[in-house]
Order: C-alpha cells, then structure tokens, then sequence
C-alpha cells in the first residue's frame, strides 16, 4: 500500500486544500492497494493533497483480513492500531 501525488491546475477555490507542502504544487493523493504476488490492483482512494497519507488511510476505510500481511511505506506509522499484521519501517530519531 502507497500513496501518490499527481500534478494538478491550481483551483480557483480552496486552493489551500490541494496544495502540497512536499511538492510545492497543487496536487491530488491516490492511494493504491496491490497484492504483491499478482501485482494487481485493489482498490484505489484518491483524496486532497495536502492531507497526509494515513489520514487518508483512515478515511478511505480499507479494511484487511486479519491474516493478510500489510507492507507500507513510513508515511503509516500507527497502522499497527487498525491491522495488527502490518510492516512499517521504524523511524530515524533525530539527534
């Protein structure tokens, strides 16, 4: 599971809602579920773009069996909370 950002033209209203602070451009956020053995496409959640990747997660409302092993990027940290029988990278500390 992942998130991507798509360019998009600056709207003319609620500009603030797409704007992306990572990309530095309006954008809209499509969040994909594969399965990793046939590598097909699951379901797909697109929202704003200034939301985070979690938040978007929660909203969507995706729900995994409980024996489905879940692979996600560091943008899902407290995923652990929804699916016990998920992979998130740990988080470098900053010194």
């Amino acid at each position: 599971m992942d998130v991507t950002e798509t360019p998009i033209e600056r709207p003319q209203k609620k500009q603030k809602d797409f704007f992306s602070g990572k990309r530095g451009y309006h954008t809209l956020k499509s969040q994909l579920v594969a399965d990793q053995n046939t590598e097909e496409i699951i379901c797909v959640f697109c929202g704003k773009g200034r939301g985070h990747d979690f938040s978007l997660f929660k909203k969507s409302r995706v729900r995994f069996h409980p024996l489905t092993t879940s692979i996600e990027d560091s943008g899902y940290q407290g995923i652990a909370a929804y699916h016990s029988n998920s992979y998130t990278p740990k988080k470098k500390i900053e010194k």
